[in-house]
């Protein structure tokens, strides 16, 4: 018997293996486990479902929320899974193809379609996340975090300034908030893409999805077009270089931060320094 344990004061035994009994039994077809996040909920697969199993109170209310922005999304045109069964324990969508494609103007023009779903979309969302807190783990974390951006490419100066500039931002449109090319899934054959995890949906300012894939794009000429279309979506430039500054910022401090120094990826770390220098250009010339 294989169980899930939870943490706290009020200590949760779940029987994982039952549940997925209970899958097999809706499905016809044993789901197996695969590697998630603490603290998200466990996510088992089968050739055509994807299901999101909770172990708490926390993950049913995470699945019950994912559940209502899919549906959301749906009604508002935004490509996204489709629900097979829901209940409090579970939820099962359908598994989007994907190609593995992340690159091309398909694939571009695709996300920036998706992007403008997102933050065009016609009704408000069931619910959003609440602004992010800060990081947690208390001062030794903290100090922690500092001490691996002091010995990065990244200016701790220059991370202090740009958050400030960002968050004094207006908050006036819908982004998905994460996303990155493993929440953009593509189908070739069709050219259409699906969104997934829709954990961090929330108000934003104004081209925050756009500038959040811009800096992960490997291509300059895909960069390029998803400038263009943030471009031409949001009126003020100013505003625009301070958000694609600090987010440039962002990606590369948060590679730096989230292991040790000797698990770095030099390749992706040289990555995000080259896109924060394109970024600082590109907000100086637009005013920031």
């Amino acid at each position: 018997m294989m169980a899930w344990f939870v943490s706290g004061f009020n200590v949760e035994f779940v029987d994982i293996e039952e549940t997925l009994a209970q899958v097999a039994k809706v499905l016809g077809e044993q789901p197996r486990l695969v590697t998630t996040r603490p603290g998200q909920p466990q996510v088992g697969l089968t050739t055509e479902c994807a299901i999101h199993i909770a172990y708490d109170d926390r993950t049913r209310s995470r699945i019950r929320e994912e559940a209502e922005r899919l549906l959301w999304a749906g009604r508002c045109g935004i490509p996204v899974p489709q629900i097979r069964d829901q209940r409090p324990e579970w939820l099962i969508t359908v598994r989007a193809v994907n190609d593995e494609v992340t690159s091309g103007e398909a694939y571009i023009g695709a996300a920036v379609a998706a992007a403008r779903a997102i933050a065009n979309a016609p009704e408000p969302p069931p619910s959003v996340r609440g602004p992010a807190p800060a990081h947690g783990g208390g001062r030794r974390a903290g100090a922690e975090r500092l001490y691996r951006i002091l010995r990065s490419p990244l200016s701790p100066a220059e991370f202090r300034s740009a958050r400030a500039a960002a968050a004094g931002l207006p908050r006036d449109t819908l982004a998905h908030g994460d996303y990155v090319l493993h929440n953009i899934l593509f189908d070739s054959q069709r050219g259409r893409v699906t969104i997934i995890d829709w954990e961090f949906l929330n108000p934003a300012p104004a081209g925050f999805d756009l500038c959040v894939l811009w800096p992960r794009l490997p291509e300059a000429a895909d960069r390029d077009r998803v400038l263009d279309a943030a471009l031409a979506a949001v009126p003020d430039r100013s505003a625009l270089g301070v958000l694609h500054h600090w987010l440039a910022v962002r990606y590369l401090a948060d590679l730096v931060t989230r292991v040790p120094r000797p698990q770095w990826s030099r390749e992706r770390i040289g990555q995000a320094v080259r896109r924060l220098s394109e970024a600082r250009a590109n907000a100086a010339a637009w005013g920031a």
